[in-house]
């Protein structure tokens, strides 16, 4: 309780700051209403303030600064001055309460899809939505969830992106914990067009390894046409874009006897080292950004049919191929055990397969390459009748996945099978269908005499997952076994494809569940400068049954420059089809790190299994079916005017949220409950199981500043100044137990677990900057500050941290003609890098045996340094 009583503390001060703030004498009395600092990035008059916006209400477009939660724009000129082609990156160059960047390893499918994340929670508790329609989320699995893929919308499509800093679930439904991104597609009514050139690429690699700068190549075009004199319109957006990966992983350390980690490949049978080891290039891991090649199209039009009617419509569809890095095999086996035997990936290729050429002689390292169709489609009429305004849409939208494991081998499936190297592991596919019917209308007189809007409508969803089986190699545990005469000699190598298995036919299946729903929204304006918006929505989940969500918002003008907000309410987030039945298998060979490991220094056979509550082997363990999240947020703040063009705002936000959805893991050691329960049901092999599970409640409290400045100087043009900052703190109040079978959670279990929610991504991320405007040029500068990062091991001596940075960006473009703009610029334009983990964390890496510690994976700012390019915009 005490808890809770000093966060709403801390709420009141924010609201008592808003007081303060209206007894300061600067205030113009005969100004206009104060416009919400976080309405446009950097306005350059009051005028341009004034931006209107749909998201937030369903009872109508208004004014942002007269909006009742805060709401942040990012229009299509921000985006361009990002520096970043894809809408995602260019998204978190231009919004500060919004971040990209996943800490640590994310899975085998997890690479080449970030989701968007606000306020500090998971990418899963924010709604995307279109035109403002709910958006598909992806097929695959990113950090345990799978959230809605930015990057498959063409950036040069948007025409601007709402962000509403608020829980929204009584209005938009499951997700809306954190807040919506209301992506708004163009929609040029005048014939006219752009096309978009632009190159850019990383300005150092790590090691030697080709193409691995992140050199990126885009070419974008967008066309709208006038359809008749009655306002019709069609757009249509294309964009293609191919990027090499990055790497920020080091190189092994030089080879030598005494440490056989570092050995890449088998001694001689002299005992001495084969001579590529010091002949060759010791980088053969890549870790960083993967390659890519992505194709992707949007159209947007409308037509009136009648002076009441218009039909409606857009669409998205893009393509992309991703390539991703596992982690190296070498070809050694690198025990401490003395020996000359070769790593049990990489067998001897011909017969009797103790000695002579390996089938990879250098080493190999897999790549997890996935390629995707990803589409959405939305028709509509919207109209009046009998003064309801009504909007009745259907969109379907889905994401396609198939996955490969390429450049592996399958060890057990025997030596005639050796010689295929590449294997399909199977597909994802992801579906939404859903249908809504909203109606709103006014009242000149409500109940208090003043306007009042009610909005009210009834959806129905209908989401699907499938996943189908790999090709028979990439999941086959194949009948071959090590031949005496080898150090693993009667062994059993691991199943399928090295680094991931395919979907087996067990594993595959098809899940579906239909959701109704129905909300009612009320708009009252309560006096002069007052008004008050109740909410409240019902749904209805074939697979878990009923959720009910509701809001309160008000916002109050205390003067002509001040204005306080506020709102209280609930929300919920429901676990997706692939949250629920994933599973997966993956198996390797590592040295032994853990110092308290009966097999320390050992290379060892390592087999990871995913498993859910619908699958047995979930069941068996005890894994619980999952619930959805439920949270409780309240949040209170203000905008101020003090001087022309000078705005500030001010919130101050509480997320109360239980049964949060992590993903845990427990070791499978001989003579443990888990080990001994596994072998009884025949389950032989498995060395680390994991699992989704509601395991945690957190509390967040936050405040989001801003301070907007805009002013003349005279002959040499203009000055716009942003100034912002986001304070966000996560603590977690308690943990769910683990299944019976697994016992209690050690404390270095939780020590870790916790970190995910409270020390993973920065409490504090500060920018300031600067946009001049003069006459043809244009020139951006920002710097941002991020706090302190953090992984947390099972002791402390294992953490990594990440300490404060600050980083820089800036453009300058110059409009050579009216039609032709030419911009160059950089993201972290001094090119400042991650900190190097301790030695400790070090030797706990997969590959541990590098030339220098790897950079912190836990970096709020990336791994990959200094990214620069040009950019060339042409119109007509």
């Amino acid at each position: 309780m005490g808890c809770f009583m000093k966060s709403y503390s801390f709420l009141l001060s924010v609201g008592a700051l808003a007081m303060m703030t209206a007894t300061t004498p600067v205030f113009a009395q005969g100004q206009a209403a104060p416009a919400d600092a976080s309405a446009s990035i950097s306005p350059l008059d009051d005028a341009e303030s004034q931006v209107i916006v749909v998201t937030g209400s369903r009872s109508g477009a208004r004014a942002v600064d007269e909006s009742l939660v805060p709401i942040s724009v990012a229009g299509s000129e921000d985006l361009a001055r990002s520096g970043r082609a894809n809408l995602r990156d260019s998204l978190a160059q231009v919004l500060p309460n919004y971040q990209v960047q996943a800490g640590g390893y994310q899975g085998q499918q997890g690479a080449g899809v970030r989701g968007a994340r606000l306020r500090g929670l998971d990418a899963k508790d924010t709604l995307i939505l279109v035109d403002g329609v709910r958006r598909h989320t992806t097929s695959l699995l990113v950090g345990g969830a799978s959230p809605t893929d930015l990057d498959l919308i063409p950036s040069n499509a948007v025409e601007r992106i709402e962000v509403l800093g608020n829980g929204a679930a009584s209005l938009y439904g499951s997700d809306a914990i954190a807040g919506v991104i209301n992506i708004i597609l163009k929609k040029t009514v005048d014939t006219g067009g752009t096309f978009t050139i632009q190159y850019g690429q990383n300005g150092t690699s790590v090691g030697d390894l080709p193409d691995k700068f992140g050199r990126t190549k885009t070419v974008q075009y967008h066309q709208g046409w006038r359809i008749g004199d009655s306002g019709g319109f069609f757009n249509f957006s294309a964009n293609a874009q191919r990027q090499n990966g990055t790497n920020n992983y080091p190189g092994y350390r030089a080879a030598t006897l005494t440490d056989r980690t570092t050995l890449l490949y088998p001694t001689l049978p002299n005992g001495a080292l084969d001579p590529r080891e010091t002949s060759v290039s010791r980088y053969r891991q890549w870790l960083g950004q993967p390659s890519s090649e992505t194709y992707s199209f949007a159209y947007n039009t409308e037509l009136p049919l009648a002076p009441n009617l218009t039909f409606y419509s857009n669409g998205t569809y893009a393509w992309r191929y991703s390539s991703g890095p596992g982690y190296f095999r070498t070809a050694s086996n690198q025990s401490i055990a003395p020996g000359t035997t070769p790593s049990p990936q990489s067998p001897f290729a011909n017969p009797p397969y103790t000695s002579g050429e390996l089938v990879y002689p250098d080493g190999y390292l897999p790549t997890f390459d996935i390629e995707e169709n990803d589409f959405q489609a939305l028709v509509g009429l919207k109209g009046d009748l009998a003064g309801w305004g009504w909007n009745l849409s259907t969109s379907l939208g889905g994401n396609h996945a198939k996955v490969y494991t390429n450049n592996s081998i399958n060890v057990s499936a025997g030596p005639q099978y050796w010689g295929q190297r590449d294997f399909y592991d199977g597909a994802h596919l992801n579906r939404q269908l859903l249908t809504t019917l909203a109606l709103s209308k006014e009242l000149s007189s409500g109940p208090f005499g003043r306007p009042l809007t009610i909005s009210a409508g009834v959806e129905h969803r209908y989401d699907s997952f499938k996943k189908r089986e790999g090709e028979l190699l990439s999941y086959y545990a194949g009948p071959w076994v090590w031949p005496t005469g080898t150090a693993n000699a009667g062994i059993r190598p691991n199943l399928g494809a090295q680094g991931l298995s395919g979907i087996t036919p067990e594993a595959a299946g098809a899940w579906s569940r239909h959701i109704l729903s129905g909300y009612i929204e009320f708009n009252q304006e309560l006096s002069d400068g007052w008004t008050v918006d109740l909410s409240g929505r019902y749904e209805h989940f074939s697979d878990f049954g009923d959720a009910w969500s509701g809001q309160i918002s008000t916002r109050y003008e205390l003067s002509p420059d001040l204005a306080i907000r506020g709102s209280f309410g609930n929300g919920f987030s429901a676990p997706t089809l692939l949250q629920q039945n994933n599973t997966t298998r993956g198996g390797s060979y590592s040295v032994d790190n853990n110092p308290l490991s009966p097999t320390f220094g050992q290379y060892t056979q390592r087999y990871s299994v995913t498993t859910s509550a619908y699958e047995e082997l979930g069941r068996t363990i005890g894994v619980s079916e999952l619930k959805p999240e439920y949270s409780i947020n309240a949040a209170v703040g203000f905008v101020a005017k003090p001087f022309p063009r000078t705005t500030i705002t001010a919130d101050g936000y509480l997320i109360d949220i239980r049964n949060r959805i992590v993903s845990a893991s427990a070791n499978v050691t001989p003579g443990t409950a888990l080990h001994s329960l596994l072998t009884a049901r025949g389950i032989y092999n498995v060395t680390t199981v994991a699992f989704n599970i509601n395991g945690a409640h957190t509390f967040t409290k936050g405040v989001d500043l801003r301070l907007d400045h805009s002013h003349d100087i005279g002959n040499v043009g203009a000055l716009n100044w942003t100034l912002a900052s986001n304070q966000n703190v996560t603590s977690v109040k308690s943990f769910a137990p683990l299944p019976t079978v697994i016992g209690a959670a050690s404390a270095g279990t939780l020590r870790t677990l916790g970190a995910q929610f409270t020390s993973y991504y920065p409490k504090n991320i500060s920018s300031l900057a600067l946009r001049w405007e003069y006459d043809r040029l244009n020139f951006t500068a920002k710097g941002t500050r991020w706090s302190a990062t953090q992984y947390r091991g099972a002791n402390a001596g294992t953490d990594e941290r990440q300490s404060p940075a600050v980083t820089v960006d800036a453009s300058v473009s110059y409009d050579a003609t009216d039609w032709a703009r030419l911009s160059v610029g950089g993201t972290n334009i001094f090119n400042k890098r991650p900190d190097r983990i301790s030695m400790a964390a070090q030797a706990l890496q997969f590959i541990s045996a590098t030339e220098v510690a790897p950079y912190n994976r836990y970096a709020p700012f990336g791994l990959d340094g200094g990214f620069y390019y040009a950019r060339l915009d042409i119109k007509w």
